[in-house]
């Protein structure tokens, strides 16, 4: 797992001593010059830089802490450590440098102020999400639940558009700008010949 800022490259690998626990090892990113190895004692399942690239989220978990820890990426120091309700899977930088978006082992999608380290919204998504993706140049998210298609605004957690295939969705992709959705569905007409695939605007139909 490695994420880049600028002229450096942050690479994840498993600590010195075998356990589960993490590093984040930080190197040039032209010559490849090891800068600074920051020891995590913890899994560290995502990363990413804020908008600014002012900071580094990381989410953490073991058998006893979930959240995301932030560093400064100006000197690498700690500035705080935010617990989440549960494991956190994925993070998300949105526009606002301020904000992240997180989804968790069970699916929920959360946005975090990161400087009050507060739930700043919720999307509600009604029961559990098969699949996601995310349009970060659009802050949305897309959620899939057997042949139901959510597009959500992650800054704000509101619903944007809901849309309902002829069948369930086997797979699917979101256009850069979040606007734009083309899945494969297993309708009943077409389970022989491999679905049907069709584009959909989700905000107009």
């Amino acid at each position: 797992m490695s994420n880049s800022k600028k002229n450096v490259q942050i690479h994840v690998k498993p600590d010195k001593n075998g356990t589960s626990n993490h590093l984040l090892e930080i190197r040039d990113y032209v010559t490849g010059q090891k800068l600074k190895e920051i020891p995590v004692q913890k899994s560290i399942l995502d990363i990413a830089f804020s908008r600014d690239g002012k900071r580094l989220l990381a989410a953490i978990h073991n058998d006893y802490v979930n959240g995301i820890k932030v560093w400064n990426t100006e000197d690498w120091s700690v500035l705080k450590f935010i617990p989440t309700e549960s494991q956190p899977m994925k993070l998300y930088a949105l526009t606002d440098p301020d904000l992240v978006a997180v989804q968790d082992v069970l699916g929920t999608f959360r946005t975090l102020k990161v400087s009050t380290g507060k739930e700043a919204y919720r999307i509600w998504h009604t029961g559990t999400v098969d699949e996601f993706q995310f349009a970060s140049a659009a802050n949305r998210i897309v959620t899939v639940q057997e042949g139901s298609i959510r597009l959500w605004d992650a800054a704000t957690g509101n619903e944007i558009a809901h849309h309902i295939s002829h069948g369930k969705i086997a797979s699917f992709s979101i256009s850069p700008d979040g606007g734009m959705i083309a899945y494969l569905s297993e309708s009943k007409k077409s389970t022989q010949r491999g679905g049907d695939y069709k584009p959909y605007h989700l905000e107009t139909g």
